[in-house]
């Protein structure tokens, strides 16, 4: 399945052209059962609309994408729109889509119940487990409302003989966390994904005090919700140090895959460092509060707290029920808490035979959305909006909000939103003292939502003549202008919410014609004709002129789009501009003295992060180390793996979970060779049975948890393999057909690893025997004799296969090799004003404007240092596809005029896949 490539009919360039020229008018949605989506084909004639217009042309807009709307539901008419259905990242605004679809279902009275079950045996007085079996609550207290607490005393009273406690947490189907999360989520409390079993949040406050005097050790000290302790549970790394002056800072994190705290850095005696993490396996964590409850109500464990499934004929011993969702929603809508709402769509994915999956919760979601009358599907990934992939138009979101307010429970759907003006924190949420003064005080109730580049209000407003307004603000645009929006009042998306309860005491009424555009030229009309259709996607393009230097045409130009893939542009640019401008020289070194043919220490691989080492390459080496007169080696092989030796670093921080390890982006390592690619095969004898996976080579570094199954000959087959974050474990799940094997190839998280074993195999090949066949990583020894080498690549020779290899091998290696810095030389080849954190294009963070990918492709048509990369790209179109984003990008010769053309698409509706699909420049 290709990533979203689903072109449009010949006959349609016209519709895409008009999406570019971008008429800020709404458009006309599909019919739906109360006619939600239905709009007025004209814009809107009204103060509010005019004064909308003027706001979205603020300075602070000026390189943001607007999706806006506003719905007088008491006149049953439209008020304003800008572009209502484009399709912006929601973000938080997708928690009123779970919150509703969620009353819709289970009604403001619905509550969790979490349960203790135990064998028969163990009722009647007999020694034995108790299990904790989650049902899905996000706000499983052992402080607080002591809901824990309460439960284990009503256990002990039943159950003074149990054993251990085993905590259940099988109502969800795992993965917990949402698709398009990135790797740099996961440590913090926002993402502790859906947990059947979970409490206390499944966060932890970590908290560090300097000493009193210089020179003392760092107290670090743990805690959530209060004082209760789970004593071993957590590890504590402390290389903090207390000193007298100088530069101070404290950070504080947790190692992936453990519950291993570590603080570093330096405090001023007294002064505090605190942060919030996630827990590792909340299941665990849950089970562990619980035991110490149960422990301290007199019942004698003798096993610690584990986790696992509830056995046949396990019997309720007692229950725990949470607040109503009525008030639950209170707490996630106001404050915006993730892991409720990604709890409660996950729920929500139990219903109707659902197996409490991300897909059964997204078909779930799906068929409410046609129930409520939304228009067009979105596929929703999760019940947050901390994906990326969530998007949706102001219009849909209005359509959404139109529809709760003709429910029984719109006043707790209404009532769960957060008061503009208000200073009451359990009220105010997230915006306390907001509004406060101005005519939204009182009179607006609505959600934010905003990840790194976007900020979003949506909810309802009683307007001066008393009428209810849906409305929905959905802003795209850079991090500068967010600072303004949540400063002081009025910044533009704060005054048109003020607008909404001044209606309809504006100022006049405006008519508005359709904002006029230059259509494009007629070449590319034809090339948008070739783009991905994805109705509603934020688009914008740009043309120049290479030989005037002039824009002759541009539509958003000057917009921040999601760009993905596209930053390699500039990081080609920015690498051929500097200095080195190749790769040094992969070595073998001598760690100890060579004689007699024997070196008596450890033979050190230094690959220094060249990009395009083969096996060949290490052959190579292997021979020349032989061919030099080594014929024994005393020590172990050795290799260099650089920063990216800790499995924190071995990814982009904004890399997508899903992708993390997959073919296509193999890890950062300062050795890599021939793409490091471990197969994994998946045979199944019968349907029915266990899958049997095989591992090549053997020796692979990664480790593999195999859940596939059998399935019938005639079942298509469906396997993934999934790296779980911090470790080196692919969790392997899907049906393949009876008779069959499956092949998957994965990156493996040390890359390094791999290649030193692959090159001491190839050693004792070339002929040289290796007394310790042992594999390490070490350190650059630069003093060290030098056995073999080879020489490095310049960039130039790289250039092509950096915008032609989906994997970001190429693009990573390229990114550490330029060194420290690196990151910001890119982001000023791109002119400054794009976000470039990950020029790779591995996360989906990056942001660029189609200008300045024009801009970048005429300098590097004008400069001879960049020619590779002109070369590279050559004459025809760069297309590349990710998920959620497509662009074309190069150089096109029309009529003997050469120009640069760049189209960016961002929001368009995912696929399920990762890969990135790419076309060669000129293809």
């Amino acid at each position: 399945m290709r990533l979203g490539r689903r072109y449009l009919a010949a006959g349609a360039v016209a519709a895409v052209v008009a999406a570019l020229v971008l008429a800020v008018q709404p458009a006309a949605g599909p019919a739906s059962a109360a006619d939600l989506a239905a709009t007025s084909l004209a814009t809107p004639a009204t103060a509010l609309q005019g004064a909308w217009q003027t706001l979205a042309k603020s300075p602070e807009l000026s390189h943001a994408t607007i999706s806006a709307y506003a719905y007088d539901i008491t006149a049953n008419k439209p008020l304003a729109a800008i572009n209502p259905q484009q399709m912006q990242i929601a973000a938080s605004l997708t928690k009123l889509f779970t919150s509703a679809a969620a009353l819709a279902a289970l009604g403001p009275g619905f509550t969790y119940e979490t349960r203790v079950e135990a064998s028969a045996a163990v009722l009647a007085g007999s020694p034995g487990p108790v299990y904790l079996v989650g049902g899905g609550d996000p706000w499983l207290e052992a402080n607080g409302t002591h809901s824990l607490e309460n439960l284990a005393a009503a256990v002990a009273r039943k159950v003074p003989q149990a054993t251990q406690v085993i905590g259940v947490s099988t109502m969800f189907r795992p993965p917990e966390i949402g698709a398009g999360w990135s790797l740099a989520e996961l440590l913090s409390p926002d993402a502790t994904g859906a947990q059947a079993l979970t409490a206390e949040r499944s966060e932890i406050e970590v908290v560090a005090t300097g000493a009193p005097a210089a020179g003392g050790p760092v107290k670090v000290a743990l805690s959530f919700n209060g004082a209760l302790r789970v004593p071993g549970f957590f590890q504590i790394r402390d290389g903090a140090t207390t000193v007298a002056r100088g530069a101070v800072g404290a950070t504080i994190t947790r190692q992936p895959g453990t519950n291993t705290l570590v603080v570093q850095g330096s405090l001023l005696p007294g002064h505090v460092a605190a942060s919030f993490l996630s827990v590792h396996d909340p299941a665990l964590f849950a089970s562990a509060l619980f035991a110490q409850a149960l422990s301290q109500d007199g019942v004698h464990l003798a096993t610690a707290a584990a986790t696992g499934t509830l056995p046949p004929g396990a019997v309720p011993v007692a229950t725990v029920s949470s607040q109503p969702l009525s008030s639950l929603l209170q707490l996630q809508n106001r404050f915006s808490v993730n892991a409720m709402a990604d709890n409660l769509y996950r729920t929500l994915g139990t219903l109707q035979g659902g197996d409490g999956s991300s897909s059964s919760s997204s078909a779930y979601m799906a068929a409410f959305g046609r129930t409520a009358g939304l228009g067009y599907e979105v596929a929703q990934v999760d019940g947050s909006g901390l994906s990326p992939l969530e998007v949706r138009s102001a219009q849909q979101v209005v359509a959404l909000l139109r529809y709760a307010a003709g429910q029984p429970w719109y006043a707790t759907f209404k009532n769960s939103l957060m008061e503009a003006g208000s200073t009451k924190t359990k009220v105010c949420g997230v915006i306390c003292g907001h509004f406060v003064g101005t005519p939204a005080a009182g009179k607006v109730w609505l959600k934010t939502g905003n990840l790194a580049n976007q900020w979003n209000y949506a909810g309802y407003a009683t307007a001066a003549n008393g009428h209810t307004i849906a409305f929905a603000l959905l802003i795209e645009g850079p991090p500068a202008a967010q600072l303004a929006y949540i400063g002081a009042v009025p910044s533009p998306i704060d005054q048109m919410t003020v607008d909404l309860a001044r209606w309809p005491n504006l100022q006049g009424t405006v008519q508005t014609p359709a904002a006029q555009r230059s259509a494009p030229p007629p070449f590319v009309a034809t090339l948008l004709a070739g783009m991905p259709a994805g109705q509603g996607a934020v688009t914008g393009g740009a043309v120049l002129d290479l030989h005037t230097g002039r824009l002759i045409w541009q539509a958003n130009g000057s917009a921040l789009i999601r760009t993905n893939w596209v930053s390699r542009i500039p990081l080609l640019a920015a690498a051929l501009k500097g200095s080195p401008s190749g790769f040094a020289a992969t070595t073998v070194r001598a760690g100890g003295i060579v004689s007699g043919g024997v070196l008596d220490g450890p033979v050190i691989l230094d690959g220094a992060y060249a990009p395009d080492l083969t096996l060949s390459s290490l052959l190579q080496l292997a021979a020349a180390v032989r061919a030099r007169g080594v014929t024994s080696i005393r020590g172990p092989v050795e290799y260099v793996a650089g920063p990216g030796t800790a499995s924190s670093a071995r990814w982009p921080a904004g890399a997508v979970y899903e992708a993390l390890g997959q073919s296509f982006l193999p890890p950062v390592s300062r050795l890599i060779a021939g793409s490091d690619l471990v197969t994994i095969t998946v045979s199944a004898a019968a349907a029915g049975e266990p899958a049997s996976v095989t591992v090549a080579p053997a020796d692979a570094p990664v480790t593999v948890s195999d859940k596939a199954q059998g399935a019938p000959a005639s079942t298509a087959p469906d396997v993934a393999a999934q790296l779980v974050p911090g470790s080196d474990d692919y969790v392997v799940q899907g049906l393949v057909p009876a008779g069959t094997s499956v092949s998957l190839q994965v990156a493996p998280p040390d890359a390094g690893l791999l290649a030193a074993r692959e090159f001491r195999d190839l050693l004792a090949g070339a002929g040289v025997t290796l007394d310790n066949s042992a594999v390490y990583g070490a350190v650059a020894q630069p003093e060290a004799a030098v056995l073999a080498s080879l020489p490095g690549s310049s960039y130039g020779a790289i250039a092509r296969a950096v915008l032609t290899q989906p994997s970001t091998e190429m693009a990573s290696q390229l990114l550490q090799n330029m060194g420290s810095g690196a990151v910001g030389r890119v982001a000023a080849a791109a002119g400054g004003l794009d976000i470039l954190p990950d020029p790779t294009g591995a996360a989906m963070s990056d942001y660029m404007t189609p200008e300045s990918v024009t801009t970048v492709l005429g300098q590097v048509q004008a400069a001879g240092a960049e020619l590779p990369l002109r070369q590279a790209l050559g004459s025809g179109l760069w297309r590349v596809a990710g998920p959620g984003d497509a662009a074309e990008i190069g150089y096109l010769d029309e009529n003997g005029t050469m120009y640069a053309v760049a189209i960016l698409m961002s929001n368009l509706a995912f696929s399920g896949r990762w890969a990135p699909v790419i076309a060669p420049p000129g293809s």
